[in-house]
């Protein structure tokens, strides 16, 4: 018994979607809940499981590394930066506001600015964020070795490239707010 009616979307408690358009999907989503036992094992299993992938990159020597700790270690630190120094970013420096409306919002006019959903967003910001890593980080290990390089590679992404891209977002949003745009 297919319905044509859209299905409503109900938060858990503690969880607020923020919507522009009640008949679109949420365009963001405030998740107030306190981390879960299980959250937090999971995160202790990858912290554990990073810290492991990086001691093997760093003991094994020559060329015996498998490639999978590359992205074990990557993968672990991205998840781990994702999770508190993301949240520091956001909490002590940007402090966003979820009242004020974007340039998209407040100046949708179907070409230029159009409110986009938030998983289009993230694919868009995923393909522009290749910069000097990927071009700098191979050079280093050509000439001091291979943990260099991936270091390079991984930390300048946590500490430069998505910080970087988060702050230009964030200022020209609220510099767009402050101009009245």
């Amino acid at each position: 018994m297919a319905t044509d009616e859209p299905q409503v979307l109900t938060p858990p408690p503690g969880v607020e979607l923020l919507r522009t358009d009640p008949d679109l999907p949420p365009v963001g989503v405030i998740d107030n809940r306190a981390p879960s036992p299980a959250a937090r094992v999971a995160l202790i299993l990858v912290a554990l499981l990073g810290a492991f992938a990086w001691t093997m990159i760093a003991l094994l020597r020559g060329e015996h590394v498998n490639a999978v700790w590359f992205v074990v270690a990557a993968i672990c630190t991205y998840l781990i930066a994702y999770r508190f120094y993301a949240k520091l970013i956001e909490r002590k420096l940007v402090r966003p506001r979820d009242d004020r409306a974007t340039p998209a919002e407040a100046l949708d006019n179907g070409k230029d600015f159009i409110p986009t959903d938030r998983r289009v967003l993230f694919g868009h910001h995923f393909a522009a964020i290749a910069g000097a890593g990927p071009l700098v980080g191979p050079v280093l290990a050509a000439q001091m070795g291979y943990l260099p390089g991936i270091i390079w590679i991984v930390v300048g992404v946590v500490l430069a490239g998505a910080v970087q891209d988060y702050l230009v977002l964030a200022i020209s949003a609220a510099i767009a707010a402050y101009e009245g745009l």
